[in-house]
């Protein structure tokens, strides 16, 4: 069996390093997996038109298949570059082989709320402020029309809503996908029109690195340092008695404004700010701190930082939303809070500090845990997704 995996960048974050991932454990189960990005398309150039349908990328998709002849492709991503048109490219070419009595699947892992939401991450817009979006408002399309879906400006939003709605809500191009893949019951649920299957991400393979030191607490965030990650609105609200270190690894628009709030608040000597760091350093880093943040305004899907955590024994420090929430329920080790609360902020902080004190903040067994989202069971489920036995690769 083939499978060709389709997204939009070969590396970029947590979605590039699980496709790359995906695709090595494949090959060792004995499929041939390949995968094809934008960096294919030849003279690729973004414009507002190619944002909403891209020729070019069609037809570098359409001779990727031709050349590579799959049996199944495996959607991440492809909104930022390829575009939603590549789904017109993919329903003529799964028509064609079945004609001639060929598998051919689409399949589609959910890594955000794309296929359902102009704004990936369920999020609006009204001035500054940053506002959830209740799923309820998804169905009424002159609710999307009216929304601002991006903080850049008007434009920006304007070209998400012309995206979404040209190929979703008029040519119902979603229809060629055959099965979405969710990562969390929470995205299942908000997925429940299309055929799904429940999948965790596989546990990273991680290092413990250095040894954890209980000299002084420890937290880390590690993620893209932008609006709707939240962390500006954390350290605004962390509470002045807060006695503990920071390191912020990552970069992003707003890092100057975290950096400003610092200097305004006296944090400039419990924040470091790393900026961004190799992968495996970074988990080193997050390996020797207690505690992993994640203070996101927008509901998560299933954050791969969070299973990295865990699997290094680091405590994680979330935001009572979507897929993180779930990952705190379901492993049964974690804080939560309501972002741009002070006094669930102040909570969350002294539960984490009463279990620092008792040297139990990272004595957990998530074993168990870990081991249902083990390499071989997310393989296996991937090949009941492309209609194959387990373990069954021809």
């Amino acid at each position: 069996m083939k499978v060709l995996h389709v997204n939009d960048y070969a590396w970029a974050g947590g979605c590039e390093v699980l496709m790359n991932e995906t695709i090595a454990a494949l090959n060792e189960r004995g499929l041939t997996a390949e995968m094809f990005t934008a960096d294919e398309v030849v003279n690729y150039r973004r414009t507002p038109l190619s944002y909403i349908d891209s020729c070019r990328c069609r037809r570098a998709l359409n001779r990727r298949l031709e050349a590579f002849d799959p049996d199944v492709v495996h959607l991440h991503n492809f909104y930022h570059r390829l575009s939603p048109g590549i789904l017109a490219t993919l329903k003529k070419w799964r028509q064609a082989r079945r004609a001639c009595g060929l598998p051919a699947q689409v399949v589609m892992t959910a890594h955000d709320h794309h296929l359902i939401c102009p704004n990936s991450g369920m999020l609006s817009y009204k001035g500054r402020k940053i506002r959830p979006v209740p799923p309820a408002h998804l169905d009424r399309l002159w609710r999307i029309l009216i929304t601002r879906w991006d903080h850049r400006s008007e434009l920006h939003s304007m070209l998400k809503i012309a995206q979404h709605v040209w190929n979703y809500r008029l040519l119902k191009r979603q229809r060629t996908i055959d099965l979405v893949i969710c990562p969390s019951r929470y995205l299942q649920d908000l997925m429940r029109r299309f055929d799904t299957l429940f999948l965790p991400h596989p546990t990273p393979q991680v290092d413990a690195g250095e040894a954890r030191h209980d000299d002084e607490l420890r937290l880390v965030f590690a993620g893209r340092v932008e609006p709707e990650k939240g962390l500006g609105l954390f350290l605004r609200d962390l509470p002045a008695e807060f006695s503990g270190s920071l390191e912020v690894i990552g970069d992003g628009s707003s890092l100057p404004a975290c950096r400003a709030i610092c200097r305004r608040t006296g944090l400039d000597n419990r924040v470091r700010f790393l900026g961004a760091l190799p992968r495996a350093e970074a988990i080193a880093r997050i390996a020797a701190a207690h505690v992993l943040l994640l203070p996101s305004l927008c509901p998560e899907n299933y954050p791969m930082s969070l299973l990295e955590a865990l699997a290094c024994s680091t405590n994680i420090l979330v935001s009572d939303l979507g897929g993180a929430r779930e990952i705190v329920r379901d492993s049964g080790v974690g804080f939560v809070f309501t972002p741009a609360n002070r006094g669930s902020i102040a909570s969350a902080l002294n539960k984490v500090r009463r279990r620092f004190e008792d040297h139990t903040l990272n004595d957990f067994d998530v074993s168990a845990f870990l081991q249902q989202r083990s390499r071989d069971a997310y393989v296996d489920g991937l090949l009941h997704a492309y209609g194959l036995p387990d373990g069954d690769p021809a």
